[in-house]
């Protein structure tokens, strides 16, 4: 699940600087030089850069606060006119790496081990951005199976929200997920697993969603256009 961490405002300098809009608690740990964020494009589409590029993630080269206003310098936009197509692009956290952290591990970790906290943990920050002020939350296969965020979900709905379920076929995700590589016997029959796991999480989100999008076949600009659509957000 990916939440905002800040929001690109207008080019400040004349060297790629941007001021941010902060979302986070924390700007100067998430947004340490080095961090390689996914990003989102604006919700209108305005042919201004970046919701044109192919660029899925940004890499902070600096950043600096002020006193009252947070800056930053990008990898990829080393200039104002670089820096000026950016704006209006959100910087994102995938949540799964916060829920681990919080538990004071990796994700690889607490999955191995089957740990029981993480649960918990994954609901909270779900629900958490179920029932904050962000325009998107972007919500795990398995997330609505869980009561607690069922329950958000349907109060995020009763409030006007918009749920958008992207489909994919079996052969879709077994090529996503690398199943088609060649693997050892003991490891069984992973498709089969995958087939229940996504006829178990169809249910769920069939009870949940507005609309889907079948998305075996574009790319994810074309998602985007779609769930867009699906929210009635697209221009025309």
């Amino acid at each position: 699940m990916l939440l905002t961490l800040a929001v690109i405002g207008p080019a400040h300098a004349l060297k790629g600087e941007v001021r941010l809009e902060i979302r986070t608690d924390d700007p100067r740990g998430r947004l340490a030089p080095g961090a390689r964020l996914p990003v989102q494009a604006p919700d209108t589409h305005e042919g201004r850069g970046h919701g044109d590029s192919d660029i899925d993630h940004l890499t902070v080269a600096r950043v600096r606060f002020d006193g009252s206003r947070w800056f930053a310098v990008f990898a990829e936009a080393g200039d104002r006119t670089a820096a000026e197509a950016l704006r209006g692009v959100r910087l994102l956290v995938e949540t799964d790496d916060e829920a681990a952290a919080s538990l004071g591990s990796t994700m690889a970790a607490l999955v191995v081990r089957r740990d029981p906290r993480l649960a918990g943990a994954r609901r909270d920050r779900a629900v958490a951005a179920l029932t904050g002020p962000e325009g998107v939350t972007v919500l795990g296969p398995s997330m609505p199976a869980d009561p607690g965020v069922a329950a958000a979900l349907a109060r995020a709905r009763e409030e006007g929200a918009t749920v958008v379920w992207l489909e994919a076929g079996i052969s879709t995700v077994s090529r996503r997920m690398g199943l088609g590589a060649p693997r050892s016997v003991g490891l069984g029959a992973p498709r089969a697993a995958l087939r229940a796991m996504m006829e178990e999480a169809r249910a769920h989100y069939a009870a949940v969603a507005d609309s889907s999008v079948e998305t075996d076949s574009l790319t994810p600009a074309q998602v985007a256009d779609s769930v867009l659509q699906a929210c009635k957000l697209a221009d025309g």
